[in-house]
């Protein structure tokens, strides 16, 4: 099982040969069926296929190769009938095999009679789907607990691309996003609607990151995969042909319901993981999770309840706790109401978090009777927070008086563990010196370049706990005009060890490889600085070891960078 959906587009290629190859001459194809557990790949049926409740003799199609806005009609013949037997048939993307989600692209039911009969289904093909293989489901019985597939089918080509309006490009414009959008059929589901095409011929096959965010950057929903599921590869895309791609993305269980949702749409590069672009799609979620039947471990007042508190039992001095609590609205809120967080460790600390939104994004007075939303929180750990078991609790209060309406503790505590820190420098090819923000120290550094690879390791001090997060930028830049030949913009380690986890007098290195491929031979300077992440980008403020301020608030390390010997 796990061979065939690994290696899906495979085996859809091989039933793609199979079916449409004019080398291939098939006497009889009225009983050739797949499944991708044990055959998958064409086979006949000499004696049926029994489907349950009734067997299957052979099928006709009006036509293998259809066009959006055309019919499939599909002709059943059956024998051995019993009472109540169903026949579903469903045309689904290749991605539907392992994407049980996906929506079908149409469906028809029949019920087979008892003996020997036959029946035609019709399975009108929608305008927007997009050029290419798709499958042919039948499934029997229950929920289609017994189910196979029939040969596959092609659509051909769709409409040109045109005249349609552009919402972003990518990839330097030589691909176009038209449509997105996004619609909740579902509590627990976000159907989305991508419509691209390509400007000019695309070499690579770009990948593709779906988000879903609420104003407070918490996480709902993420898909990371190609375009299709993998079967649209942006390389095969025939230029100015409308290019319709279509994705489910399930939602967990008490996704608040609100307006201020967003989904960002990225193409990025799959070696390196550089974005080519990306879009931004405000999204509206209005289906509550209705769960009135939900257990409750605490209430507040007459109108919500606390149903469970989930949070992790440990974490390291630095990071972020991050508590879930699902409200239950036992009737439908009268107040915006707010939380107060706090983690309290008898004769240790106390740490107080203010005051937050229920669920960001989300006003308890949009919530209906009976709905069960999950609100978030990011409690961030000071990285000088003593070790030890601290208690979690939450203080449900009134929006304008700041009331009290009840506390709950969680009974079990989180643990925060003491972090593994360096306080002395390394030996060094480079001391520095320079200082960014008054909160970080570049000690020194080491360098050295193998191949097409520049390594520089960057030994950094911490002067005071930084007070968030900060992206560190390292160019390869021509001394003559500042302009960056090369960059990289990254977070210590990786993005592992951010800033904000820094503890004052840590001593923290880092090795950042900057590639030198297609870089023109020439001396260049080697660039380093601090900024904050996010749309502004403002740079952390650099000073030399003496205090003098740097230009451009960027550093020019002492060793500049060869390339070619020029």
């Amino acid at each position: 099982m796990s061979f065939v959906i690994s290696h899906l587009p495979f085996v859809i290629s091989l039933a793609l040969l199979v079916a449409f190859s004019p080398r291939i001459t098939v006497t009889d194809d009225s009983d050739l069926t797949m499944d991708f557990e044990g055959m998958p790949y064409l086979h006949h049926n000499p004696g049926g296929v029994d489907l349950g409740g009734w067997r299957m003799i052979g099928y006709r199609y009006n036509s293998d190769r259809l066009a959006p806005g055309e019919t499939l009609r599909v002709t059943l013949d059956w024998e051995e009938v019993q009472g109540g037997s169903s026949a579903t048939l469903r045309m689904v993307a290749p991605a539907a095999v392992r994407h049980d989600e996906l929506p079908a692209i149409a469906a028809a039911t029949a019920h087979p009679q008892a003996g020997t009969g036959s029946a035609t289904l019709e399975l009108p093909i929608p305008y927007d789907v997009a050029q290419g293989l798709y499958l042919i489901r039948l499934g029997s019985g229950d929920e289609e607990a017994i189910s196979v597939y029939l040969r596959p089918v092609w659509v051909g080509e769709g409409e040109m691309a045109v005249e349609q309006p552009v919402s972003s490009t990518f990839a330097d414009g030589a691909l176009r996003l038209h449509t997105a959008e996004a619609t909740q059929p579902a509590s627990n589901r976000l159907d989305l609607r991508l419509d691209w095409s390509a400007a000019r011929p695309v070499a690579a096959n770009y990948g593709l990151s779906m988000r879903l965010t609420d104003p407070a950057d918490n996480e709902w929903a993420r898909l990371d995969d190609q375009p299709g599921y993998g079967f649209l590869p942006t390389s095969l895309w025939p230029v100015g042909r409308l290019i319709h791609d279509r994705y489910t993305l399930p939602l967990p269980e008490g996704t608040p319901p609100g307006d201020a949702y967003t989904l960002t749409v990225s193409l990025y590069r799959v070696a390196t993981r550089e974005s080519v672009g990306e879009f931004a799609l405000p999204v509206s979620l209005h289906r509550a999770t209705l769960r009135p039947d939900a257990p409750v471990i605490a209430r507040f007042g007459d109108e919500l309840a606390l149903s469970r508190l989930k949070a992790p039992k440990r974490v390291q001095q630095g990071e972020t706790v991050l508590p879930t609590a699902y409200w239950l609205a036992v009737e439908r809120p009268s107040a915006d109401y707010v939380v107060e967080w706090r983690l309290e460790a008898p004769g240790i600390g106390d740490l107080r978090f203010g005051i937050w939104d229920l669920a960001p994004g989300s006003p308890p007075t949009g919530w209906p009777a009976g709905a069960l939303v999950a609100g978030r929180a990011a409690l961030s750990i000071p990285p000088t927070t003593p070790a030890g078991d601290y208690i979690l609790s939450l203080t449900l209060r009134d929006p304008t008086s700041g009331a009290s309406l009840g506390t709950y503790t969680l009974p079990q505590p989180v643990h925060v563990q003491e972090r593994e820190r360096v306080w002395e420098l390394p030996p060094m090819q480079r001391e520095v010196g320079a200082r960014f923000g008054g909160m970080i120290e570049l000690a020194g550094y080491d360098l050295k370049r193998e191949g097409d690879a520049l390594h520089l390791t960057l030994h950094w001090r911490a002067l005071a706990v930084p007070d968030q997060h900060y992206m560190l930028f390292v160019h390869l830049a021509d001394p003559a005009t500042g302009r960056p030949i090369a960059q990289v913009d990254t977070m210590p380690r990786g993005f592992a060890y951010p800033t904000g986890m820094w503890a004052p007098g840590e001593v923290v290195s880092d090795e950042v490889v900057l590639s030198l491929e297609g870089v023109p031979a020439g001396r260049y300077d080697l660039v380093i600085g601090w900024y904050e992440p996010g749309e502004t980008s403002h740079r952390l403020p650099a000073t030399d070891r003496t205090g003098n301020p740097l230009p451009d608030d960027r550093l020019i390390l002492p060793d500049g960078v060869n390339i070619g010997g020029r």
